[in-house]
């Protein structure tokens, strides 16, 4: 899935009314002078208070920043939905009163257990390496043994009730527990929901420092709220550093329904329950190093070094590769932080004597102890450099069991005894510019401003169904967010405002989550600016594909019916727009309403709109692509006995449903020679086409084939493709010389994935030394168009980055220069510059593949000059993929797989597209959007743009709602540049 391009073929993404009111008389409390309504303490009482009382009950918004006893606008002294709902209908002048509420009552709560006696304690049961027993002081758990350690115990609930003849909370009761407790063990609490089944827990750490404190645990985003009668929850108490001699004693239980009634009786702050993540974590100036650095060999020492009031780990070695331990966890406790997980771990780090050293990321454990092995991430250092430099990797795909990171393990490969290493500081953050500062490469940190936002009016807005349900959520994401199914958290999004050109297609995401199994029926009235104008639009849901057990979101087929939504669950549905050239610029308004189908009622609604800029994309597309459709696969993917359709005429169904995403398919099915296919190349759309029959003259009179259509056509034959025998290099040259011979102008392609070293006579040599050209030389004599895979535009400096690969080897760059350099003289003499991915290469840099993350299109290869995309194939059925969930073998699921089988979806004579293929399509017309900018305000104003995005093909944003922001603020700028 939640800093600008996301990837290097990031899509550059993808405003309504406010609500209005006149303010009436309002009431206040004799107890109080503040006003009724005021939820967000502004001294008015306005819409604005809808939308903070809406948030505030969603989660969105703090408590710290809402007047508590305002909220409960209908004095009932709760403070739910009714309240949102009492509000806006005073608002909009309904009649109705509100209140300033009730005065908050103590914060006690009926079920909060601290008696502990001989009879009480029998309602701790079932340990594991835990023995429980009763102190002056409560009941102290202690470890035993045990190997792993995982010691807990549960906690009956209805037991203990019994025995105190007091009451059982319900699972709304014990939304937040509270725990007073001392210990001295390793400061990691887990608690489960009854039985620990699919991670339904809440986790955090606590202080193990033999003194007594509280700790709060949220359970909201459990299903232990759901539960009428609570019976037994779990305490896992400690975890992997667990020693013998280690406990816990635990002096109070408590259950409170509500955050700010636990934390009052607590005396905590919510920074104490939510810590916040730490930044850049650097060592202690007055603590010793061993507490955060260590390793595993006594061959090896690790000393505090202080330089000018920094401190550094000086790591010296007799082994080859040491492993260093470092603990982030206990680096973040010294500012009262924590660590969350984020997508990147850079180490900053200064070398001495050193030669060939390599980092690589061996680890990564949770503060639970749960340890994930990391493959394949290794930084290179450049050991000429006498300063700080750093290494970075991406820990976006480790499947922590908890979101925190407590520990990393790196390895020092290639560690030379007689010098040393210093490590100065880590950082965990999503924010790649924070890994690229600790680095040492500021040259590659994004033109970020985080303040830029897509300013949507509609976000926040909240309308109300007929007969509500408050516990369905609905919510809207960026369309480059993908969501699993059984991800339910709110974005907090309440409504969406879609921003488009004139002649451009755009999407919509929302899901629903409900309490209960629901079918749902969604209807979306017309988006209408008012004037009689309307926006056309297609709805589709988004169908989930079992990946490794994970039920990941691709294909989109068509909403034509209810749909059914398991509890705890979400679904996902798209809206589709389409503008033409002469649709009117303006803002169209819409409303989805979801239907319970059961009772035939409307139980949510949601704002949604579109706003046409005022400009239009041309119909001509800069951004060539040749795309392959391999039509053998649509005819083994019908049973064409139980259809009625002509295979002919899907097969056209599938060659022109491209059109619309702005892709050029390579091969026309009839021939570009044919009827069709003569209508095809004159189409102002088609921009590239494929044709293996240039061994004949291009005529006037060859069967209607004329000059101007040779600019569209490339020579892509087979035989050549990925060139890396003797074999395929001499037919490179053949077939060459033969077109040539009748067909003066023409571009060939041979995409290719490697560089090798060649003799002279075009054979591979044995070595380097021995030979007298390498791949790429012996090439220029033949293609017009140059096609490598992405990673051949990696720079060499770039090497910090973990998993970065080239297409030519350091000495070759000595040789012949550096790939871009010669790619730059190819280009300045007349040769195009394309790119293209196959399976490889994956992280970090951009994919197409199911598992890759959502936001990878083509925006970004403007930056490179690349004028142009190939792909191997978009739907490469190797397997019956809707029933074995594989779209592909091994781990590149997706790879080849751009649209899914119509057949399986209705049967349809079409195929149903994917969320890949929608962001892909979009990143085409960000980068149509980038060549308009460049052509209004000059090269400088889109490599701005293009800069608060990506700065090299590894080096990119990954926050969807940013990366939508900046497309925002593309659209907004060109509108206001063609409009002066």
């Amino acid at each position: 899935m939640k800093n600008t391009f996301k990837k290097p073929f990031a899509a550059l993404l993808a405003a309504a009314m406010i609500l209005c009111a006149v303010i009436g008389a309002f009431s206040t409390s004799a107890a109080s002078s503040k006003l009724a309504g005021d939820v967000n303490k502004d001294g008015e009482v306005d819409n604005k208070d809808v939308v903070v009382l809406f948030r505030f009950m969603s989660g969105a918004v703090s408590e710290n920043d809402v007047d508590i006893i305002a909220c409960d606008t209908n004095g009932d002294g709760e403070r739910d939905n009714k309240d949102v709902a009492i509000l806006f209908r005073y608002l909009n002048g309904a009649g109705v009163e509100i209140f300033y509420g009730k005065e908050e009552p103590e914060p006690e709560s009926e079920y909060l257990y601290k008696l502990w006696d001989d009879k009480t304690i029998a309602a701790f049961e079932s340990p594991k390496q835990t023995v429980a027993s009763l102190t002056d002081e409560g009941v102290m758990l202690k470890f035993t043994s045990g190997s792993p350690t995982d010691p807990y115990i549960k906690f009956n609930i209805a037991k203990y009730a019994q025995l105190t003849e007091g009451g059982v909370p319900t699972g709304a009761d014990g939304s937040f527990i509270v725990l007073k407790y001392k210990s001295n063990a390793d400061g990691y609490l887990e608690i489960f929901t009854h039985a620990p089944a699919g991670g339904d827990s809440f986790t955090t750490t606590y202080t193990p420092d033999e003194e007594f404190h509280y700790v709060i645990a949220d359970m909201t985003k459990t299903s232990f709220v759901t539960k009428d009668k609570l019976s037994t929850v779990r305490f896992d108490w400690s975890g992997g550093e667990t020693a013998a001699g280690n406990y816990m004693i635990i002096s109070e239980i408590g259950f409170f329904a509500d955050l700010s009634s636990a934390l009052r009786y607590t005396k905590l702050k919510e920074t104490d329950v939510y810590k916040e993540s730490a930044g850049i974590l650097k060592f202690s100036s007055d603590k010793g190093i061993s507490k955060f650095v260590t390793t595993t060999s006594a061959d090896t020492a690790i000393l505090k070094k202080t330089e000018e009031n920094a401190v550094s780990a000086l790591i010296t070695s007799q082994k080859k590769s040491p492993k260093i331990i470092i603990d982030l966890n206990a680096l973040a406790d010294l500012d009262g932080k924590t660590v969350k997980k984020a997508d990147y771990i850079a180490v900053r780090v200064r070398v001495k004597g050193q030669s060939g050293l390599k980092i690589s990321l061996q680890s990564v454990t949770d503060v639970s102890g749960y340890n994930v092995t990391i493959t394949g991430q290794s930084s290179t250092i450049d050991c000429s450099e006498e300063g700080w430099q750093g290494a970075m990797f991406n820990i976006r795909d480790a499947a922590l069991f908890d979101n925190r990171v407590k520990k990393i393990n790196i390895a020092l490969s290639g560690f030379v005894s007689t010098g040393t290493v210093e490590i100065g500081a880590v950082v965990v953050s999503s924010n790649i510019n924070d890994a690229l500062t600790v680095c040492e490469h500021t040259e590659y940190c994004l033109n970020y401003d985080s303040t830029l936002t897509d300013n949507d009016e509609l976000a926040d807005k909240v309308l109300f169904a007929e007969n509500e349900d408050e516990t369905l959520k609905l919510w809207f994401d960026q369309t480059t967010e993908k969501t699993n199914r059984n991800e339910t958290y709110s974005t907090g999004r309440t409504g969406f405002t879609v921003r488009m050109a004139k002649n451009e297609v755009e999407n919509c995401q929302f899901f629903i989550a409900p309490s209960k199994d629901l079918k749902a029926r969604i209807v979306i009235d017309e988006f209408s600016d008012g004037k009689g104008n309307t926006v056309p639009f297609e709805v589709f849901y988004e169908y989930y594909h079992n990946i490794n057990n994970v039920m990941i979101p691709d294909a989109i087929p068509p909403l034509t019916d209810a749909i059914n939504v398991a509890a705890g669950n979400s679904q996902g549905f798209v809206i589709q727009l389409s503008t033409t050239p002469d649709t009117p610029a303006g803002t169209y308004n819409s409303v989805i309403h979801v239907y319970d189908e059961s009772t035939g009622k409307e139980i949510k609604r949601a704002a949604v709109a579109v706003k046409v800029w005022d400009f239009a994309l041309s119909e001509e597309t800069e951004l060539r692509t040749a795309f392959a459709l391999w039509t053998g696969y649509i005819f083994e993917h019908y049973n064409w006995d139980a259809v009625d359709f002509d295979y002919y005429d899907v097969v056209d169904n599938y060659f022109n449903f491209f059109r619309k995403y702005r892709i050029n398919i390579m091969d026309h099915p009839n021939g570009i020679t044919s009827s069709k296919g003569k209508a095809y190349m004159s189409d102002p759309r088609t921009n590239t086409a494929r044709w293996l029959n240039l061994d004949v003259s291009v005529t006037e009179d060859n069967d209607g084939v004329t000059p101007d259509w040779i600019d569209k056509v490339i020579y892509y034959p087979g035989e050549i493709d990925e060139p890396r025998t003797n074999q395929h290099f001499a037919l490179m040259a053949q077939i060459y010389d033969r077109i040539k011979a009748n067909t003066e102008s023409f571009k060939m392609v041979a995409p290719f994935e490697r560089n090798l070293d060649l003799n002279a006579d075009g054979t591979i040599a044995t070595s380097f030394e021995s030979s007298a050209m390498d791949q790429i030389e012996y090439m220029s004599r033949y293609l017009g168009i140059w096609c490598p895979t992405l990673n051949a535009f990696t720079t060499r400096d770039l090497g910090f980055i973990s998993r970065v690969s080239y297409i030519q080897s350091e000495e070759q760059d000595a040789k012949y220069g550096t790939f871009m350099e010669r790619m730059k003289k190819e280009v300045a003499e007349g040769d195009e510059l394309w790119t293209y991915i196959c399976i490889n290469p994956r992280e970090p840099y951009a994919n197409w593949q199911l598992l890759s993350d959502g936001t990878e299109a083509i925006v970004s290869a403007k930056e490179y000059g690349i004028t142009g995309m190939l792909y191997w194939a978009v739907n490469h059925w190797k397997v019956n993929y809707m029933n074995q969930n594989t779209p592909w073998t091994g781990d590149a699921y997706g790879d080849g797989i751009l649209i899914y089988s119509g057949y399986f979806f209705g049967p349809l004579p079409s195929p149903v597209s994917s969320l890949r293929l929608e962001n892909i399509r979009d990143g085409i017309e960000d980068y149509q959007m980038l060549c308009m900018l460049e052509d209004a305000l000059g090269e400088e104003a889109a490599n701005d743009m293009i800069s608060r995005i990506t700065t090299s093909v590894v080096t990119y944003a990954n926050n969807d709602d940013y990366i939508h922001a900046v497309r925002v603020l593309l659209g907004d700028t060109l509108e206001e540049a063609l409009n002066k």
